[in-house]
């Protein structure tokens, strides 16, 4: 209407040029190539990812919580470690202190007990047996007096620990809790009780589940938390290339430019901008392959 002659083909140059430039490709494929290589990234780090969703909303996570036994371990503890001190035998340590645990119905006494048949171990009978709630059990054993707990119940029997706090934060440290042994008033040993992880999904569960740990390794929790905050940033850097690309380019293909510089956006340059941006969506997007996880 108001530009020079020929007017009507510098309308329909600008017009295609406008068209194909808006095209919304990269648009279209900024959240799904993400999604895509994210996803397969996880895989490679031992994690399944179902849905975007999962990958969503794990990145707001903060806090994790567990619900550890039966669920993520096999819920039947054992004995993994035992530790003399002073010299004590390592077998008879274990029959006094599932003498004492026999009378106890805490897993954690089970796991001691078991231990002990386990090795073929006779035990003997125990006497007073009392286990305070939460802290361990003491009873008399063949005239020995018996003290099986933790910590602090040590302390409160005036049972000094510290010179053992490095044996015991290392047990901790594999995922043990640790049972102190006393013998008359003096620390005998510790013993290491697990309950072994699972971290493997069985079919019913990968079906439920989000997000599926395929090896029996909780630190895939964290390797998808960061995963998701990867391909969450990388989600919005490519809307970021979309819409630039369509901000700029599509003023300039519809003649902005024209009445003051005499630029005209070609059809055949629009179209290698069109394609340009989806290019920089993809690109972004392969880079998820080598996040560090």
């Amino acid at each position: 209407m108001w530009g020079p002659e020929p007017r009507y083909a510098y309308g329909l140059v600008a017009a295609v040029a406008v068209l194909i430039i808006a095209c919304p490709c990269a648009l279209g494929l900024a959240t799904p190539m993400s999604i895509m290589v994210g996803v397969g990234r996880g895989a490679q780090a031992g994690v399944l990812i179902r849905d975007a969703e999962a990958l969503e909303r794990m990145e707001k996570v903060d806090t994790i919580i567990i619900d550890k036994t039966g669920t993520l371990t096999e819920g039947k503890p054992s004995v993994t470690k035992i530790i003399s001190v002073e010299g004590q035998d390592e077998t008879e340590l274990l029959r006094l202190s599932a003498s004492v645990e026999q009378a106890s119905e805490h897993p954690l006494a089970a796991a001691i007990v078991r231990a002990a048949k386990e090795r073929s171990i006779e035990l003997a009978k125990v006497m007073g047996f009392d286990a305070p709630s939460g802290k361990g059990a003491i009873g008399m054993v063949e005239r020995k007096r018996m003290a099986i707990g933790n910590a602090k119940f040590m302390t409160e029997l005036n049972i000094a620990v510290d010179s053992q706090a490095a044996k015991s934060d290392a047990l901790r440290t594999d995922g043990a809790t640790t049972v102190f042994v006393a013998i008359n008033g003096r620390l005998a040993g510790i013993i290491g009780i697990a309950d072994m992880v699972k971290g493997t999904g069985t079919d019913v569960a990968m079906e439920s589940a989000g997000v599926t740990l395929l090896r029996g390794d909780l630190m895939g929790i964290i390797r998808v938390r960061s995963l998701s905050k990867a391909v969450m940033s990388n989600i919005r850097q490519n809307l970021f290339f979309a819409f630039i690309y369509n901000a700029a380019g599509v003023p300039i293909a519809a003649g902005v430019l024209y009445p003051m510089f005499g630029i005209l956006l070609s059809p055949m340059i629009a179209a290698a901008a069109m394609a340009l941006s989806s290019v920089s969506v993809i690109g972004n997007a392969l880079r998820l392959r080598n996040t560090a996880v």
